[in-house]
């Protein structure tokens, strides 16, 4: 199977929108028998989440439509009024500092 322009397209557009979100494209984890790619959380992106997690792998159409489901409930939210970019940036900030407060209190006891 070879790789066509469009291809290298979505590769770019995957990745462009992976990294607007917090994700990094990856190897997959699991999955080395098919064409998949793995998404994990940014350094500093996503926090709730392990660096190390995979919380996605499947092909580049497969998280392209991953993201949009994202993107949508991103949208219905902010429709909503039940959430928005400054609510969304505030709360993983929050996430942020008690993950801080626990490693400097870890690191304190020790």
């Amino acid at each position: 199977m070879g790789t066509g322009y469009d291809t290298l397209k979505l590769l770019e557009k995957v990745r462009c929108t992976a990294d607007i979100l917090g994700f990094k494209l990856t190897a997959p984890l699991y999955s080395h028998h098919e064409p998949t790619v793995g998404l994990q959380a940014k350094d500093t992106d996503l926090p709730l989440y392990s660096r190390d997690a995979e919380l996605y792998c499947g092909s580049l159409e497969a998280i392209e439509i991953f993201f949009n489901g994202i993107l949508w409930a991103r949208n219905y939210d902010r429709m909503l009024k039940v959430s928005n970019e400054k609510i969304r940036v505030r709360k993983e900030k929050d996430v942020r500092n008690r993950n801080l407060i626990k490693t400097i209190k870890s690191t304190v006891e020790k």
